[in-house]
């Protein structure tokens, strides 16, 4: 698993086994469906905000770039899910599109850091007129970085830590971190803030480019938009416009949508390094009959690309 250059101490750059499963068990709860529900009201309230921006453009007739919406909707959910509050991206004219463009711009060059990893560690490490010389469209992602590390995501975890109101901690992920057995030094401000930073940018998007997929799909395949709307036409919104959650996961086909946008259009889609450090992996050919094994220390990998789409199926078969 590579060291990620923005967070090196974070879940997804830690490479001992036993270590990143302490740091995930220490969060898992506040991924699940349940601790989901609970912020139900914010998703509603973002979720407001976005329909009310859709209604200003259609009475101006203007464009409205749909990823962007998505990336700031999931921005702002995440973020506040972390913080107990957020960067407020539903509001900004334009959906916060610069900065995603940059963060976009980076994680394309990460494609090329898992060959010359040398490349990722120049751009952390080299001064930032280094930096406007060789990664000149990365600049402001490098000084969106630093200053948000450095200001907004530190300050916001010192925020929390010395709330005086106790329920704001439990409303936020870092109470499952605080609260663990993990040792001091992975409860500091700089860990909390470089893990949020990582899981921020990395689950913005990929939910925003489910999202942006699903919409093409539906749309472009008439006879699954037609059914969709039929079955999203049972469900009664509230006072509010916007049915409750728990009927609208209940939907079988939105379901069916959700995991085949998820099939062939997965979110990352580079691939993931794998090491069986004690036992070989046995794989066994059922077609040929044949069983292979793959040595211990081996490093292999297979693009998500691959291992979802065997088979090329769309929206239609649903």
């Amino acid at each position: 698993m590579p060291i990620h250059p923005i967070a090196p101490d974070s879940i997804f750059s830690t490479v001992d086994h036993d270590q990143h499963r302490q740091r995930r068990n220490a969060v898992n709860s506040f991924f699940s469906p349940a601790s989901v529900h609970r912020l139900e009201h914010v998703l509603k309230e973002n979720l407001g905000k976005v329909l009310a921006r859709f209604d200003k453009h259609a009475r101006s007739r203007s464009v409205v770039q749909m990823y962007y919406v998505f990336k700031a909707l999931a921005s702002d959910l995440i973020t506040f899910y972390f913080f107990d509050k957020c960067l407020n991206l539903l509001d900004a004219s334009d959906f916060g599109k610069a900065g995603f463009d940059t963060i976009d711009k980076f994680f394309l060059m990460t494609h090329i850091g898992k060959v010359l990893s040398w490349l990722m560690g120049l751009f952390t490490t080299a001064t930032n007129w280094l930096v406007r010389i060789l990664f000149s469209d990365l600049i402001d992602m490098r000084e969106r970085r630093n200053h948000i590390s450095s200001k907004w995501w530190s300050n916001a975890v010192r925020d929390i830590r010395n709330s005086p109101d106790p329920q704001r901690i439990k409303r936020t992920i870092f109470e499952g971190i605080l609260s663990s057995k993990l040792p001091d030094s992975d409860k500091t401000d700089a860990r909390m803030a470089g893990e949020a930073q990582l899981v921020v940018f990395a689950g913005e998007g990929t939910t925003a480019w489910t999202m942006h997929a699903a919409l093409y799909q539906i749309l472009a395949n008439p006879v699954v938009c037609k059914k969709l709307k039929a079955e999203l036409a049972s469900l009664e919104p509230l006072a509010d416009g916007i049915p409750p959650l728990a009927e609208t996961e209940a939907l079988t086909y939105l379901g069916a949508i959700i995991q085949e946008t998820i099939r062939i259009h997965p979110g990352v889609i580079s691939r993931q390094l794998r090491v069986s450090p004690e036992v070989p992996i046995l794989y066994t050919d059922k077609i040929k009959g044949k069983e292979y094994s793959v040595p211990q220390g081996t490093v292999y990998s297979m693009s998500p690309l691959a291992l979802l789409t065997f088979h090329h199926q769309t929206f239609p078969a649903l």
